[in-house]
């Protein structure tokens, strides 16, 4: 397949890329809610520290019915920026009265996901034109990982924010006025600065934006 793709006709390549792109992003969609559907799991471990400490936080408002909550929170305090965000998500739910705790969260990564396959997508073509695009879209099709994004962790739901950021920040360039490079560097900041409360390691695709930047820069004369 990749071979078939490197010997494309441009133009051909091009009308690929428009209609796979967006089909394979709705069936990835499709996929980790069938999966998520099926594979629902007992959390254990951190995954159950996280995921119960955040409902209980919402519900009572403190640990005090399991109190190795605290002890857990305090040991690791990196935790706490995703607790929080879990908390206010269920605090949501729960108000509308909603009463699945797995299943939702399993359709906010599934959103997530889409957005970060749509812009691992325009990275690519940005990079190596609509073959690129074609040859990553295949790549990603191989790869398990993508279809069992159900399993709900820090790692899971913090690589779109790596994906998005990278993209926000590489349309910085070619923006066309000063007020969109602004905005776009806000959104780019905005991402990270979420991410980073899910995953610290986000923070390394605002530091290799910033090394493009700076290479990019031409010298003043």
């Amino acid at each position: 397949a990749g071979r078939a793709v490197s010997r494309m006709r441009a133009d051909r390549a091009e009308r690929a890329a428009r209609i796979l792109a967006p089909a394979f992003t709705l069936l990835l969609f499709a996929v980790h809610l069938l999966m998520g559907y099926l594979l629902e799991y007992t959390p254990s471990g951190d995954n159950f520290m996280l995921y119960k400490s955040s409902q209980m936080l919402a519900t009572d408002g403190n640990f005090d019915n399991y109190p190795y909550f605290y002890l857990y929170l305090s040991r690791f305090s990196n935790q706490w920026g995703f607790t929080l965000m879990l908390t206010a998500f269920y605090k949501l739910i729960f108000a509308l009265g909603v009463t699945q705790t797995f299943y939702p969260l399993v359709l906010v990564q599934a959103v997530l996901y889409v957005f970060s396959t749509r812009a691992t997508l325009r990275i690519a073509r940005r990079l190596s034109g609509a073959k690129g695009e074609l040859m990553t879209l295949l790549m990603l099709a191989c790869s398990l990982p993508m279809y069992v994004a159900a399993v709900l962790y820090t790692d899971t739901f913090s690589v779109p924010f790596i994906m998005v950021a990278l993209d926000l920040a590489l349309r910085i360039k070619d923006a066309q006025s000063r007020g969109a490079q602004l905005a776009l560097s806000a959104a780019c900041g905005a991402v990270v600065l979420i991410g980073c409360q899910i995953k610290m390691t986000v923070l390394i695709a605002l530091m290799a934006a910033v090394i493009v930047w700076l290479l990019e820069m031409k010298p003043g004369r």
